[in-house]
């Protein structure tokens, strides 16, 4: 399928990263996506096109070849970007939940009498008790 000039220059992007050049095609379809990035491929790969539409480049000896293939993939769309945030959440929360545990598990520190009595075997012959907050003296 032939698209205009216009159509092409609205769903390309690019950045140029060093010495790499990334072309993004944005499109209402994949498949007018897959074209169009194919279409920059074959010409990027014909020497004798690319001299046409790059000339300027020729006079710097430059090189071009296509490292990655065109690839097609869904744009973030509110059902996924929403997915895609609570599946973070419920991954944070576990994490943060198991962590929680952890820290209790391998806590060092004694707490009650029982405990101290357990660990060391022997009785407890008197312990210091704890101040009420807020109780009247």
């Amino acid at each position: 399928m032939n698209y205009d000039v216009s159509t092409i220059v609205t769903a390309t992007r690019t950045k140029k990263t060093h010495r790499f050049i990334d072309v993004t095609i944005n499109s209402a379809t994949p498949e007018e996506g897959k074209e169009i990035a194919d279409s920059i491929s074959r010409i990027m790969n014909d020497p004798g096109r690319l001299g046409i539409y790059l000339k300027a480049l020729t006079a710097y000896n430059t090189q071009m070849s296509v490292i990655t293939p065109p690839e097609t993939r869904r744009g973030n769309t509110l059902p996924g970007l929403v997915s895609e945030v609570g599946l973070r959440t419920l991954i944070g929360l576990l994490i943060g939940v198991a962590l929680a545990f952890l820290l209790d598990y391998i806590d060092p520190y004694m707490r009650s009498r029982e405990e101290v009595e357990d660990v060391l075997q022997v009785p407890v012959v008197g312990e210091i008790p704890r101040s009420r907050r807020g109780a009247a003296a």
